[in-house]
């Protein structure tokens, strides 16, 4: 059951066929799990995987397409095309785990990768009450109608153009959040590898 994809599917078997599977198909391969002796088998599954962004497995898998940039003639074959078409979405999908899970050990542990460092995403200004800021830009003589996009106040660069004292007249109702973290390249480290 999947409640977020509004989705129930069900199937039947019978408890002979179900201890069967279990007994020859799944009692050996937990048991070679369990050993630490198993096969890592990479594939869309992988995305519910707590080790998704470090598994080796999982690496090697995604790697084959960095391999093709080595091969012979300077145009890939069809063949060779469409395994990066197969592979791109797996790919596309390491790379981000990867990437989250560099950002939360930076974040949680501050471990940070060599060559990068902590920052933030670019964030923009914004009214932190609209109402409260409508109601003081109509005592500076700004009309309402002007004020108002369908059912929200304007952008603040919307409404610098009407009066470019508007950031001053709304003063602390003008706020910039907080950016969510991001690794960046340390350029004053990538000048010492130089």
């Amino acid at each position: 059951m999947q409640p977020r994809l509004d989705s129930i599917s069900t199937d039947g078997t019978s408890v002979a066929k179900l201890l069967d599977w279990a007994n020859y198909f799944v009692k050996s391969k937990a048991k070679k799990a369990w050993a630490g002796t198993g096969e890592f088998l990479p594939g869309e599954h992988c995305q519910f995987c707590r080790a998704k962004a470090t598994c080796r497995a999982r690496s090697d898998f995604v790697n084959d397409v960095a391999k093709l940039e080595f091969r012979e003639p300077a145009l890939l074959s069809d063949e060779e095309f469409d395994l990066i078409l197969v592979k791109a979405d797996q790919l596309r999908s390491y790379v981000n785990d990867v990437q989250e899970f560099a950002i939360t050990r930076a974040v949680e542990h501050n471990i940070l990768p060599s060559g990068y460092k902590l920052s933030t995403t670019v964030t923009h200004r914004k009214v932190a009450d609209p109402a409260l800021a409508a109601v003081v830009l109509k005592e500076k003589g700004i009309s309402e109608e002007v004020l108002w996009e369908p059912r929200k106040l304007k952008s603040l660069a919307q409404l610098e153009k009407l009066n470019k004292q508007v950031t001053t007249w709304l003063g602390e109702l003008v706020v910039r959040p907080t950016g969510s973290p991001k690794l960046v390249r340390d350029n004053a480290i990538q000048e010492d590898f130089k």
